[in-house]
């Protein structure tokens, strides 16, 4: 068919769409405008930055510190408040089930039944909580009454606030808790160190390994020089007075008595010598280094628990709002929906269509022969609107 034809057949059939087109324009409007106007109302908040609030102040005590540290804090559920967390409080079912009783919202959306799962689904639709361009979050609800709507928006912001409070003090309890024990089990093994530390020095008189080994091989080299130099005297005494004479016996004493206290260093001492074995050197220096270890790691530990008990305790008392709100929910006084005049002119258009197909097809089936039942009855249906509108098929 060309593009006159198609013209000559609207022409024809003008009556019939003109009038089904108003009739179908009336009935849209009318109903278009028994819907009731709905508002949005909206407020934009964000999360401040730099604020760990699962951590407090903790945050700012494990800054620099190593990634293990954080990764102990994870696992113990202390984290920081982020988007993801404060979205998911306002859209839980704690939250809405407060908001749908304080607003009536199992009335308002004919849930007569009280059932949140068709609860859910129905506000769903008129909530909207999203992160905007910025970077801020919109929070928006739309309802029939605007002022009603700007108060849902407050309300559902409140309580997700409310509760991530909530949360991170109880978080905040589980972790000082933790960190309680961790100290005093710190302060009991920092005890047991030191008295560890204590009885070794007293028993083996090893106050300073490194410096007593030190001082060990001045005395040994100094003994050990002595010795020689005794040695070659007392050579030279014999040949020259005699290994007979009182002069020799008091030199050979002498070298006796250094002797004497150069195998003290070696092989051991009596319990009110001042100097360490160097047959035990070895042994004490190990087991010194394991003693000293244990008290050096109980005394950082202690440093690193004790501030992070102090912070926990603050933590546990504080109630800090989590959110910042940078445009407070106002009450919308234009209508966010229906937008009556995209109803009217959609459905108008989709007439129209219709009624073109209708059009057509009584055009094609004037042309032909009804085959079957089905046909005929489609055939008497076209010639009726045809007879109606007094149009000649």
């Amino acid at each position: 068919m060309k593009f006159t034809d198609y013209m000559s057949i609207l022409l024809k059939w003008k009556k019939f769409l003109i009038i089904n087109l108003l009739i179908v324009g009336i009935i849209t409007t009318a109903i278009s405008l028994m819907l009731p106007n709905k508002y949005k109302a909206t407020s934009t908040f964000m999360i401040p930055a730099g604020k760990d609030f699962g951590l407090g102040g903790l945050g700012g005590l494990l800054s620099g510190q190593s990634s293990a540290l954080d990764i102990g804090t994870r696992l113990l559920g202390v984290t920081g408040t982020n988007e993801d967390m404060i979205l998911g409080f306002m859209k839980s079912k704690t939250v809405i089930d407060k908001i749908a009783k304080k607003y009536n919202l199992y009335e308002y959306y004919g849930n007569e039944d009280r059932i949140y799962e068709d609860l859910f689904l129905s506000i769903n639709e008129d909530l909207m909580f999203d992160a905007n361009e910025y970077g801020f979050i919109e929070a928006s609800v739309i309802h029939e009454d605007s002022v009603t709507a700007s108060k849902m928006v407050r309300d559902f912001i409140h309580l997700a606030d409310s509760m991530n409070i909530y949360f991170n003090l109880v978080q905040s309890k589980n972790f000082k808790e933790f960190v309680e024990n961790r100290y005093n089990q710190n302060l009991q093994d920092l005890k047991k160190a030191e008295d560890d530390y204590y009885d070794f020095q007293k028993k083996y008189g090893a106050y300073d390994i490194p410096e007593q080994v030190k001082a060990l091989v001045l005395a040994s080299s100094q003994l050990e020089a002595q010795v020689i130099q005794n040695e070659l005297l007392l050579a030279n005494l014999g040949n020259s007075v005699g290994k007979n004479t009182p002069t020799y016996k008091e030199q050979q004493n002498n070298l006796e008595e250094i002797k004497k206290q150069l195998n003290k260093i070696y092989q051991g001492k009596n319990k009110d010598d001042f100097y360490l074995s160097l047959k035990d050197i070895p042994d004490l220096q190990i087991e010194y280094i394991r003693k000293y270890r244990e008290l050096e790691i109980q005394n950082q530990t202690l440093k690193f628990t004790y501030p992070v008990l102090e912070q926990a305790r603050m933590d546990e008392q504080k109630e800090i709002p989590t959110i910042q709100i940078i445009d407070e929910a106002f009450v919308p006084h234009k209508k966010y929906s229906p937008r009556r005049s995209f109803i009217v002119i959609g459905v108008g258009f989709f007439s129209f269509i219709v009624l073109m197909i209708v059009i057509l097809r009584a055009e094609k089936k004037s042309t032909i022969e009804p085959s079957n039942k089905f046909e005929e009855m489609e055939f008497s249906f076209y010639k009726k609107i045809a007879r109606k509108y007094k149009i000649s098929l």
